[in-house]
């Protein structure tokens, strides 16, 4: 036990409160009709006061779901990542910089949202919140039933939009007390905390690092009528709007947020993603007050309408992600297609890594494995964190506690799987160990591997996977409007996935290939039955005649994605490959941008790079070159706006021009996993983006890539 005298308090609305056991009830259920409505979407705020001892002072806190974390006044954290309460991570850091002479006051604002989402593990009751202050050897404060604590109503009882993803806060600055959180408050009207009881949290250190807050202001701005004001942040952030406000008291502001404009050049708030970004501040009278919304959204765009009478000034963004040093990594070349997309890239990798790498900061906020495949890819190379990557595989691991097949999106409470990813869990184990050499790690997380394969054996006939009716199949993404699998030929409705298809199969194969690695590095014996799934994925998916794989055996339609796959596993017989290679450069980029990952890959490791980078350049309308023709400052979830229903336009799965222009095109590698032993370079096509200078992330250090008048030099920056 990490707290040596903090205690889990709450509320007291929530101290009986009996846990609730998701593992059936999350499963692809949002609604969770046994936690009552009055207990969701819940703030509350505690104050510790305590003396400075003078000696350096260490904070731990954990919280669940989440805190923002205050010594005098002053945001120092907000945490901590989401986890499961069974390894239920705490934080630990040193305050004594923030810290005054005489009486401080650490401030803990709560928040408990009481949903089954792809947010955080909640909705369960195991809300609550515990801290202590340690100066050497002395516990200067601590949480317990003395803690004056205060349930506020001062974010109103906002709609949730997107899938149950966030609440819209109506910020009542008529009841909100300013000075909470400062030495000197008068509390005495608060309320006593309580001890939770049924407290089961077992607690374990955060490894990933805390977030990093940051201001943005405008680029630009634009005055509609006399009370409508348009702000531009110049490219969609992740955050909270800030501005200053005097007015009469009941005076209403509204606060719309959009990734776009609209065609009358207004914010998009109600925007495509299936969020509708518009929150109120009501003013108290007091002069220069302002909002303090609480959870975040992504935006580039704000557009505040002021009532008669009342003025606003100081807009900004209070912008947050996981720790990104934006200048550290450079590229810049001759081509000027390929500096937007790596730019729209490394933004998106930027606002959409968040304590995890999500799917997307809008709609969802879920940590998906598969997105993880490029994204935590292309974050190392922009960041060379490990711990980010290391705590998502870690969480992924922990998922098996609900179902043993690993879920599709991990540390949260929406419980699915989708075979496609499952199988990518050895995959994402084996790139960071390419990146972080620690064998221990990937021996620690052999168990949940063989656990998931085994699991997925269960559906196994004679060397194929049939009838896997309970998990998802993603196969591509999206399917409406447009179908971006290619019109694959097999009925992908959840619970009619009957039979068996190719791209479960391949992704299976995928995961044996990714084992027979993860064994050999540990010198541990395994039964291969590679040999084995290949012939009956050939017998049952392989047309001789065509050259080409078959969607189902016995179908007759070839998608373009049951060739994609195998040729980038190594799957293909000699004489296919061409086939394969033609159909692609018939068919083009005719997939979803996170197929394109492997689409490119599989093109690069079979000889045809120059095919690849003309895709990867190319202005068709499924390129990155659409999105940056729609004024992208963040890579999209599609290619074009038009062709989802509900598009995110920041989807950092988009990203894989980053790992593809570092391992491929400058063919940068570590000589050694880990990085600890060098790099070697091996450029391939690099004389397409003529001169250009690029800087990424290795482990420990950064390698320059120079290129000028056909001479590439390159160097470490340590």
């Amino acid at each position: 036990m990490p707290f040596k005298k903090a205690r889990w308090i709450v509320h007291g609305m929530f101290a009986d409160r009996q846990p609730l056991d998701i593992r059936e009830k999350g499963r692809l259920n949002q609604e969770n009709p046994e936690h009552p409505e009055e207990y969701r979407n819940r703030h509350t705020l505690f104050r510790l006061p305590f003396d400075n001892s003078g000696e350096r002072t260490t904070l731990r806190y954990a919280a669940d779901d989440i805190a923002r974390i205050y010594i005098n006044g002053r945001q120092i954290d907000m945490g901590p990542a989401p986890s499961y309460h069974f390894a239920f991570g705490y934080l630990e850091m040193d305050i004594t910089g923030y810290l005054v002479p005489g009486e401080n006051v650490l401030g803990g604002h709560l928040y408990y949202q009481g949903e089954l989402n792809r947010v955080s593990p909640g909705g369960d009751f195991r809300t609550g919140f515990i801290a202590e202050i340690e100066a050497g050897d002395e516990i200067l404060a601590f949480t317990d039933e003395n803690i004056p604590c205060r349930l506020t109503n001062a974010y109103g009882r906002g709609e949730i939009i997107a899938y149950r993803t966030q609440y819209l806060e109506n910020f009542d600055a008529r009841i909100w007390e300013y000075e909470w959180n400062l030495p000197g408050f008068d509390d005495s009207h608060w309320e006593k905390s309580s001890i939770k009881a049924n407290n089961d949290h077992v607690f374990r250190k955060q490894i990933s690092r805390q977030l990093q807050f940051y201001d943005i202001k405008p680029v630009n701005n634009t005055m509609f009528d006399q009370n409508v004001f348009l702000y531009d942040m110049g490219c969609e952030y992740s955050g909270t709007v800030y501005f200053e406000a005097t007015g009469n008291s009941g005076d209403m502001i509204e606060v719309r947020c959009a990734e776009e404009l609209d065609g009358s050049g207004r914010a998009r708030y109600d925007m495509r993603c299936n969020c509708l970004y518009r929150q109120t501040f009501i003013l108290s009278g007091r002069k220069d007050e302002y909002p303090v919304f609480y959870d975040y959204m992504a935006f580039r765009y704000i557009e505040i309408v002021v009532p008669q009478g009342a003025v606003i000034g100081n807009v900004m963004v209070k912008a947050r992600n996981y720790p990104f040093d934006y200048n550290s990594t450079v590229f810049e070349s001759s081509n000027k297609r390929m500096n937007g997309i790596w730019t729209i890239c490394k933004n998106g990798v930027r606002t959409g890594t968040q304590e995890g790498y999500l799917d997307c900061p809008t709609r969802e906020k879920g940590l998906y494995l598969g997105d993880m495949t490029i994204t935590g890819q292309s974050h190392f190379y922009l960041t060379g964190d490990l711990p980010v990557m290391k705590r998502a595989l870690r969480g992924f691991a922990d998922s098996s506690y609900y179902i043993k097949s690993i879920q599709t999106t991990t540390l949260n409470h929406y419980i699915n799987s989708l075979v496609d990813y499952s199988f990518q869990f050895p995959l994402n184990l084996l790139i960071y160990y390419k990146h972080s050499g620690d064998k221990d790690f990937l021996a620690e997380m052999l168990p949940y591997c063989e656990d998931m394969m085994e699991y997925y054996r269960g559906y196994e006939r004679n060397g194929l996977l049939f009838d896997i009716t309970k998990e998802l199949h993603l196969v591509d993404w999206p399917r409406n409007p447009y179908d971006f699998t290619d019109g694959y030929d097999y009925n992908l409705e959840i619970g009619k996935t009957y039979g068996t298809h190719n791209i479960a199969n391949i992704f299976h194969i995928l995961g044996v290939l990714s084992m027979n690695s993860i064994y050999k590095i540990l010198g541990i014996g395994n039964e291969d039955r590679l040999p084995e799934l290949r012939q009956a994925y050939i017998d049952a998916f392989y047309d001789k005649g065509m050259k080409l794989f078959r969607d189902t055996p016995g179908g007759s339609h070839t998608a373009l994605h049951s060739n994609i796959m195998p040729l980038y596993c190594g799957m293909a017989p000699p004489e296919s490959i061409p086939e394969i290679i033609g159909m692609i450069e018939r068919k083009r980029l005719n997939c979803g941008v996170y197929m394109a990952y492997f689409l490119l890959k599989g093109l690069i490791n079979n000889g045809a790079a120059g095919l690849a980078f003309d895709l990867m350049l190319s202005d068709d309308v499924f390129s990155w070159e659409t999105m940056l023709r729609q004024d992208a400052t963040t890579c999209f979830e599609v290619w074009h706006k038009d062709y989802k229903w509900n598009t995110s336009l920041c989807h950092p799965w988009a990203s894989s021009p980053i790992p593809i222009l570092v391992e491929d095109i400058a063919g940068i590698a570590p000589v050694k996993p880990g990085w600890k032993e060098g790099y070697s370079i091996n450029p391939c096509g690099a004389e397409r983006l003529g001169d250009f200078n690029l800087t990424i992330h290795a482990n420990g250090y950064r390698i320059n890539v120079l290129s000028k008048a056909g001479s590439i030099s390159h160097r470490a920056i340590e």
